[in-house]
């Protein structure tokens, strides 16, 4: 029974994105826009303190998940590679990156703990260095995925496990990660796409189990 759940383990990766893609929807479906004064934001800490905290849970499981995902990953190369130390970064670098990106929703979180669970009042500089603070931990996370996806994509094109252009797209996520201007796309888009079609792919192409029949 285990080992059958255990083929589904790749797929945790389309889990992951679904999570995070339902996270946020609930999160800024109706969140205040870049112009919303500190009070305002304070007020929506307030009357939307469940949201945000369902929310955060869908976020928080989200990148459980991911990280299951990744260890089917690191699983996979390091059967191929034959040696640990790019599968390792890939798994520690991915975790690293998905654990920080998932602080940009903790902050809203803990807005909406201070008036659901502390009954506290926050000042409209408090709202705003909270509303802000997210933009710290989403650049530290595009770095940090600069090691997972470009440890991934040296590793691809070794061991050809996927196709070379594929390794070749993986690389190029990871240059425009770098890219300031434009790494928040790569992080947004490009690494929640790279998980999906990732996590099929491997799904997809897993040894099928052979039954043995008795003579």
């Amino acid at each position: 029974m285990l080992r059958r759940l255990e083929r589904y383990a790749p797929l945790m990766g389309v889990l992951a994105v679904v999570l995070w893609v339902v996270g946020a929807i609930l999160l800024f479906d109706g969140a205040p826009g870049d112009k919303a004064s500190g009070a305002e934001i304070a007020t929506w800490f307030d009357h939307k303190s469940s949201r945000i905290l369902v929310a955060m849970l869908l976020f928080g499981l989200g990148t459980s998940a991911f990280i299951w995902f990744l260890a089917s990953v690191a699983a996979r190369l390091r059967e191929a590679e034959g040696h640990p130390r790019l599968p390792s970064i890939v798994l520690v670098a991915g975790a690293a990156a998905a654990a920080v990106f998932t602080l940009s929703p903790a902050t809203s979180a803990a807005g909406a703990l201070a008036y659901d669970n502390l009954e506290r009042t926050l000042t409209p500089q408090a709202a705003e260095a909270l509303w802000v603070l997210p933009d710290g931990f989403f650049f530290a996370s595009e770095m940090i995925a600069v090691a997972f996806m470009g440890a991934a994509a040296v590793s691809i094109l070794r061991t050809r496990i996927f196709p070379v252009w594929y390794g070749a797209v993986t690389g190029l996520v990871a240059i425009v990660l770098i890219i300031a201007p434009i790494g928040w796309a790569a992080l947004l888009f490009g690494i929640p796409i790279w998980t999906l079609v990732t996590s099929v792919w491997l799904f997809a192409r897993q040894p099928r189990e052979t039954v043995a029949v008795p003579a």
